[in-house]
């Protein structure tokens, strides 16, 4: 809807430059509307999808064999970072900022770093494996000395641990004040990233991104032919 109203609108703005007799303003901003409106269809279209397409399964393997470059802030005694898949953020977790950290040749790795990467690891991992939506979940539990919840991804004849939920991260959650509660909201939005991931790596899901990229970029070189033939035509009238 939103595109539609742009277009009406970039379209009401051409005719008065036409009419009001500026070829080189109304080239300009035609050339400024078509780029605007593929940009618009590779942000929604292509982007994603390609995002969701860049990790490789050879890649993933020796993800947790090489060194994190994990952003992250600190807050008091701890270091915060988001957990992301395919770029999105869906939650925040933390470890203690102390001297714990390893030490390698080129840079200091704090075990947030580390905490991270594995738990990002393990949802690509889940995201890129073959599973049905409708026998897929999450599922927490809390530890029997009830000091940790265990969030895992469980398939029809398969498990995959993916994260624990430490005190330190419910003390960055101010939302809830059980370890129950926290792990239940993580494990419902672990579950739809997981899905949703996998959706978008299925071949049918891509090609249909790919036709409506298409859709779109023919309707950018369409809508701008018919502009340059009325260009045309008020020309032969001036």
């Amino acid at each position: 809807m939103l595109l539609n109203v742009h277009s009406f609108y970039a379209l009401a703005t051409a005719i008065k430059m036409m009419q009001s007799k500026r070829p080189k303003q109304f080239r300009y901003f035609l050339q400024v509307w078509m780029a605007s409106l593929l940009a618009i269809g590779l942000n929604y279209v292509w982007i994603p999808t390609a995002h969701a397409q860049l990790p490789n399964l050879s890649d993933l393997s020796n993800r947790a064999n090489q060194q994190p470059n994990i952003s992250y802030v600190q807050r008091g005694n701890l270091h915060i970072a988001d957990v992301t898949l395919d770029g999105i953020p869906l939650l925040q977790v933390a470890a203690a900022a102390e001297n714990s950290a390893i030490a390698d040749d080129s840079r200091t790795i704090f075990p947030i770093e580390w905490r991270v990467n594995e738990i990002e690891t393990r949802l690509e991992n889940v995201a890129h494996s073959e599973f049905a939506p409708e026998t897929f979940s999450v599922q927490h539990a809390i530890t029997d000395d009830g000091q940790q919840a265990v969030i895992r991804a469980v398939g029809e004849d398969w498990e995959q641990h993916l994260m624990t939920v430490t005190e330190f991260d419910r003390q960055i959650d101010s939302t809830f004040s059980s370890l129950s509660d926290i792990a239940e909201v993580r494990a419902a939005i672990l579950e739809d990233a997981i899905i949703k991931a996998n959706r978008e790596r299925q071949p049918a899901y891509v090609q249909q991104q790919l036709r409506s990229l298409l859709f779109i970029s023919s309707g950018v070189i369409i809508s701008s032919l018919v502009l340059l033939q009325l260009q045309k035509r008020l020309r032969r009238r001036w």
